[in-house]
């Protein structure tokens, strides 16, 4: 997660590291998001895997920002592996996250021990569990407050994203 733990409002994006509008959403709506109500501390963000059967690549890129996450890097992997989508999904790819992991300065060998055993695996695999009756599809995203929610199936452009969320920060765009 990243933003204010104690905040009133909080964001489950289930996402697919392989899907094309998750990768809009990741590099031209997030930061607006993480600008104007993330880093305030308004609302905490919750990231959720969601690999995708259609998407061959998609469980190997979100074990492999599980074990970034061992490192203390998950966003900057999660950001990488979305800016750089089109060079790892290729069907040709071998799942060498290698090169991602060096260009983020971590330790490789933690990286490959991570990578080959079951603590990464799960927590995706628990994740997925997670979004069973709230996500059919990615992005999708759960939006908390009050132990009420709503679900916001697809991404929006950032202005009216920003607006849709103030919805919740104001307690207005609750369901009951």
């Amino acid at each position: 997660y990243k933003g204010n733990p104690e905040a009133e409002v909080v964001v489950v994006e289930f996402a697919d590291f392989q899907c094309e509008p998750c990768q809009q959403h990741a590099l031209e709506v997030q930061p607006a998001l993480d600008a104007a109500l993330v880093d305030s501390g308004e609302i905490m963000w919750v990231f959720k895997s969601l690999p995708l059967k259609e998407h061959a690549q998609a469980l190997d890129a979100a074990v492999a920002a599980e074990c970034a996450g061992d490192q203390g890097r998950f966003w900057p992997m999660h950001d990488l592996l979305f800016e750089q989508l089109e060079t790892w999904s290729d069907e040709a790819y071998s799942a060498d996250f290698i090169p991602l992991v060096e260009s983020l300065g971590m330790d490789v060998e933690s990286f490959t021990l991570c990578m080959n055993g079951r603590d990464a695996l799960e927590a995706v695999v628990y994740d997925m569990y997670d979004a069973q009756g709230t996500a059919q599809r990615t992005p999708t995203f759960a939006v908390l407050k009050d132990g009420k929610g709503s679900v916001l199936n697809g991404s929006q452009p950032a202005e009216n994203f920003v607006k849709i969320l103030r919805t919740f920060i104001d307690g207005e765009g609750l369901a009951e």
